[in-house]
């Protein structure tokens, strides 16, 4: 599987955007994912994403929303499709610095259960359209029409629900008491922790530790703690011939069964599909 790099070609925003065009028949893109969220929105026919085996099929008036680190693979099977594209790093438009302590929390932040949704809205539909036609014109300010249209794109999704504002709460009180835990789980990962263990090292009542880690982090100790050894084990298998159970020991799971499930709950596919998919592209 590839890790595309996301080409950006807005000057001075961070953000790719590709004009309306006429898809080919057959697979559009091969087996890949990025660090950016995706839209596409579909002007005519029907354009279709995979993943894991599963299929979402867009028609027109609809938006495609492809959360970021999903693989996916795209298809057209209707001569008449026609679609556009918008990709970009949703932390690239936050108010918040991007420190290596927080930077799993901001991606848990953005997870979302569904890792590709349909979306009918309208609104959301219309906003990418708009970037896209203004990308397409290069009119005066369009650079900063597309900015104020990109930062409308993430409202929307706020709104909508699909994305969760729970990154507003790394930089408040609570976030500021946890701080010690995300930094001791980003460098003891591979150990055996325990939410009795950490709350105890740091002091922390665990009733309390609890409850504030929660509305710091939007999880349990336990759910970040799977998060970040998924997020470790995605550069383990692209970047290392380790087995997936000398992975699973390396990351801290006694239970290689354990570590396949929590991989797929976040990453939409096992991590054997995951190297496979590597391996072929490399």
């Amino acid at each position: 599987m590839q890790n595309e790099t996301v080409r950006i070609n807005v000057p001075d925003i961070p953000v790719k955007v590709c004009e309306e065009a006429k898809q080919r028949i057959g697979m559009i893109s091969g087996l890949h994912y990025h660090d950016e969220i995706e839209f596409i929105p579909v002007y005519d026919g029907e354009f279709i994403c995979v993943v894991d085996g599963k299929r979402y099929t867009a028609h027109a008036g609809q938006t495609i929303f492809i959360n970021s680190g999903v693989p996916h693979s795209t298809y057209c099977f209707d001569e008449g499709t026609r679609s556009g594209l918008i990709q970009f790093r949703t932390s690239d438009f936050m108010d918040i610095e991007v420190t290596g302590i927080i930077r799993y929390s901001l991606r848990f932040a953005y997870y979302t259960d569904e890792p590709v949704r349909i979306l009918d809205s309208k609104d959301i539909f219309r906003s990418a359209v708009f970037i896209i036609n203004e990308f397409g014109s290069r009119g005066v300010a369009y650079t900063l029409m597309i900015k104020s249209a990109v930062i409308r794109l993430l409202a929307l999704l706020y709104r909508e629900g699909i994305l969760t504002e729970s990154y507003h709460s790394l930089t408040g009180v609570e976030a500021k008491k946890i701080m010690p835990a995300l930094e001791y789980i980003n460098e003891n990962y591979s150990e055996a922790l325990t939410l009795d263990g950490v709350s105890a090292r740091l002091g922390f009542d665990k009733s309390y530790f609890c409850r504030i880690f929660k509305k710091a982090v939007g999880a349990t100790f336990t759910q970040y703690l799977n998060f970040v050894r998924v997020c470790k084990a995605e550069k383990m298998l692209t970047h290392t011939e380790d087995s997936i159970l000398e992975i699973s020991e390396k990351i801290g799971y006694s239970s290689v069964s354990y570590f396949n499930r929590e991989f797929k709950r976040y990453k939409s596919c096992s991590p054997t599909v995951y190297r496979m998919a590597s391996c072929s592209t490399m």
